[in-house]
């Protein structure tokens, strides 16, 4: 039986359907699109106290996805200390951040040590509204020489 591809109003009743199971309130939303811009200017000021207020204690990092787990405050201070915050680091949003359940995801350009590095990270929120997890989409096809 060959299906027939849904158009029109049958497509929007789908898309509709298919947000209102995954609808987040605009206090959310704008809760957590702060949250990402926190992070961000944190990012900018090499500020390891803010960058740490985003996170809960016992969150877990994958910088990028499949490297190991950065478990737990103590661990991502020093992740972030040792690390990115070894070189000032010029950071901005390409695009909106998009929340959707219990996420965030977002695109950003890093400028840091010579490197421009294009990274998307994906923040999960627990009940508190900080971040239990972030995973980072990146790998050396993303970081190119010449950056800022």
């Amino acid at each position: 039986m060959k299906k027939t591809p849904r158009h029109g109003a049958d497509r929007l009743e789908t898309i509709e359907n298919r947000l209102g199971a995954a609808a987040v309130s605009d206090a959310t939303v704008a809760h957590r699109t702060g949250v990402v811009r926190s992070y961000i200017a944190a990012l900018n000021a090499a500020n390891l106290d803010a960058v740490a207020a985003v996170f809960s204690d016992d969150a877990v990092l994958l910088d990028p996805l499949g490297a190991d787990p950065v478990a737990g405050l103590p661990a991502i201070r020093a992740f972030f200390a040792n690390g990115p915050f070894l070189h000032p680091i010029d950071a901005a949003l390409d695009g909106e951040v998009r929340v959707a359940g219990n996420a965030a995801a977002f695109a950003f350009t890093a400028h840091s040590d010579g490197k421009t590095m294009r990274i998307i990270d994906v923040f999960e929120f627990d009940e508190n509204g900080k971040v239990s997890r972030m995973v980072a989409y990146w790998s050396g096809a993303n970081v190119s020489t010449g950056g800022r």
